[in-house]
């Protein structure tokens, strides 16, 4: 009989342990091209990481105190520079970063209703997960166009880098109330 504990291996040494948030990180994002990795923590600052050097390339507070950060995301769908946070105050919010760091106010704000445990999700390729012959989000696409649930997107608010699908792109935002999806 093996004695107790034998059969577990031990945990491997960290490459590198990155230091500078000042309360817990709630949430991290690989990004999907760059050597770059994005932390969001529950005061509310979005950090970017070099994952070489393992030091903090740019650090702004997106969401408040209060608040904080639940979750960041990035994805080829949004674009080589932009990161999408999400808090507890119930908005999401889009951001651009290059060299000189994050922009100083989003490129666009969601407001969701959704203010605790209901995470965003990117869709990896949004070609296969939306059928666009349904009548129904054809309609919900045409009243976002002519501006009455809110500014359509376009392909320069999506992505001014390489397109990975042609045709429309289509965002969904689940609210308060199951049944209604924007």
């Amino acid at each position: 009989m093996a004695e107790k504990g034998m059969n577990r291996r031990q945990s491997p040494d960290p490459v590198s342990v990155l230091r500078g948030h000042r309360a817990s990180v709630a949430d991290i994002c690989f990004h999907p091209s760059k050597t770059i990795l994005f932390s969001g923590s529950t005061d509310g600052e979005l950090r970017i990481w070099d994952t070489v050097q393992h030091r903090t390339v740019s650090s702004s507070w997106v969401h408040s105190a209060a608040h904080g950060v639940i979750c960041v995301a990035a994805s080829p769908v949004l674009g080589d520079n932009k990161v999408i946070s999400q808090g507890r105050d119930g908005s999401v919010k889009c951001w651009e970063f290059g060299e000189g760091g994050l922009s100083r106010t989003p490129l666009f704000t969601i407001k969701t209703n959704a203010y605790h445990f209901c995470k965003l999700s990117i869709a990896k390729s949004p070609s296969e997960t939306l059928e666009t012959d349904d009548l129904e989000i054809n309609k919900i696409v045409d009243d976002m166009q002519r501006g009455e649930q809110g500014d359509p997107l376009t392909d320069s608010t999506i992505s001014k880098g390489k397109e990975l699908s042609e045709g429309p792109k289509y965002v969904a935002i689940a609210g308060e109330q199951s049944s209604v999806v924007g």
